[in-house]
């Protein structure tokens, strides 16, 4: 995938984990800046991810899920369509 395919992908991801429309989502987007995005939050974008990879996520990809940047390098390195 290519990586403005992966930055659409990981905002989609990540606005459908958060509830909001993917165009409040900028690509400077990060756990700070988003107030909708809580612990929870932070959960179902794990598990939609996880759903989408079809596979569990480690522990530091966990941690590495910090902004809109760090969902698409996790797409583009997971090599998922």
């Amino acid at each position: 995938m290519k990586a403005t395919e992966c930055l659409s992908a990981a905002r989609s991801i990540l606005a459908g984990a958060l509830n909001v429309a993917p165009d409040t989502i900028d690509d400077g987007a990060t756990i700070e800046r988003l107030e909708s995005w809580d612990s929870l939050g932070h959960m179902r974008l794990v598990l939609e991810i996880e759903q989408r990879l079809k596979r569990e996520l480690s522990p530091a990809e966990i941690v590495e899920l910090d902004s809109l940047s760090g969902v698409q390098r996790l797409l583009m390195t997971s090599g998922t369509d």
